[in-house]
């Protein structure tokens, strides 16, 4: 195991979603957190879990995460994250959301946006831990994609970002 790494975290995979189970599994967490686009296979969307290996059966999935295509720019959203009633473990949400931009790190992505919105599983607080920054942040506002212009920063309604 990995120096720093909590015990529970030994036994945690992250996957993206490739079965239509894990992709059901993932959409019904995410749904009973109020981010039913993933639920219905949006197009577009890309799903992915956190599984605990030493869970008992049916209670694997502890974390889920969705997000959008890339965008202009190689820029992708993150629609939403959901933890598991009683997943007992501090830190999957921040876990999430690493794992999440790692992955679209590899596949060439330039950034991940964000909005907090309690009902996502997202929030300042959360996007901050993970190093994200509001939109535009040292950047001219014309870089910013003009989907998120106009919203002050670093509040409930404005656009995060993470630089992959």
């Amino acid at each position: 195991m990995t120096q720093g790494m909590s015990p529970e975290a030994g036994g945690m995979v992250f996957r993206r979603c490739r079965s239509l189970l894990e992709q059901r599994a993932v959409g019904r967490l995410l749904a009973g957190r109020g981010i039913p686009l993933a639920e219905r296979g949006v197009a577009g969307t890309d799903l992915f879990g956190l599984w605990d290996l030493t869970a008992p059966a049916g209670e694997a999935l502890a974390g889920a995460a969705a997000t959008g295509p890339p965008g202009d720019g190689g820029e992708v959203q993150l629609r939403g994250i959901a933890v598991a009633a009683g997943a007992g473990r501090q830190g999957l949400e921040r876990r999430l959301v690493g794992e999440v931009a790692d992955s679209w790190r590899a596949r060439g992505a330039a950034r991940l946006v964000a909005r907090p919105a309690g009902r996502a599983g997202l929030t300042v607080g959360l996007l901050r831990s993970a190093d994200f920054v509001p939109a535009g942040a040292g950047r001219a506002p014309a870089q910013v994609s003009a989907s998120r212009t106009g919203v002050p920063a670093d509040n409930e309604d404005s656009w995060w970002e993470l630089e992959l």
